[in-house]
């Protein structure tokens, strides 16, 4: 919620026009985990259109209109990760996805607190008897993620999120890692969950 205030305010100054209200783009934040029982979201288990469904309905009880409600579950399921890392890959996309995805993990780019939400996510997984033979919070899966964040939107970039990123990479690319191998053949979530299999080299 705060990520996407900071978002929105950074578009605006630089006279970006949002092609919907603050306000909607603050409902998708605020619902974009709800009911989320824990553990990986995937074909099998939806978390995504689970909590996307569940604020739709209360959409429908409060009479929004059908076009914003959808708009609204569009970008609840824009925030899934396969989604989000192809967006970026490919560095095309409507603003609106790239900011619901970089407002929903902003605190996890962080350094400090990205990791303790890193070490809590390990523990959410093991928690729901999800194997994590690399944990979330270690070196080589840390540089997963955050390398599938070097391509940012605009308001973003202007927050200065690239350069706290690639400091990170930098400081990471420096830290004794497991041979790359040992990520690629990785299967746990903490491969699956970013939608990718490999460390880029960088």
């Amino acid at each position: 919620m705060l990520a996407m205030d900071a978002l929105c305010a950074s578009s605006q100054r630089l006279g970006l026009t949002l092609p919907c209200p603050t306000h909607i783009l603050s409902i998708v934040m605020l619902g974009h985990d709800l009911r989320h029982p824990g553990g990986s979201s995937g074909p099998r288990r939806d978390l995504e259109r689970m909590s996307a469904d569940a604020v739709a309905e209360f959409a429908r009880q409060c009479d929004m209109p059908t076009a914003r409600t959808q708009q609204i579950v569009d970008l609840i399921l824009a925030t899934r990760l396969p989604f989000q890392n192809a967006l970026r890959r490919d560095s095309t996309g409507d603003l609106l996805p790239f900011l619901v995805g970089e407002a929903d993990v902003m605190a996890s780019l962080l350094p400090g607190i990205g990791l303790e939400l890193a070490a809590a996510l390990t523990q959410e997984m093991h928690a729901e008897g999800e194997r994590v033979a690399i944990p979330f919070e270690s070196a080589p899966a840390r540089r997963v993620f955050l390398s599938a964040y070097t391509t940012l939107s605009r308001p973003a970039e202007a927050l200065g999120l690239c350069d706290v990123i690639a400091a990170q990479l930098q400081a990471l690319s420096i830290e004794a890692c497991p041979i790359e191998g040992e990520i690629q053949e990785e299967r746990s979530p903490s491969v699956r969950f970013f939608g990718l299999q490999r460390i880029p080299n960088k």
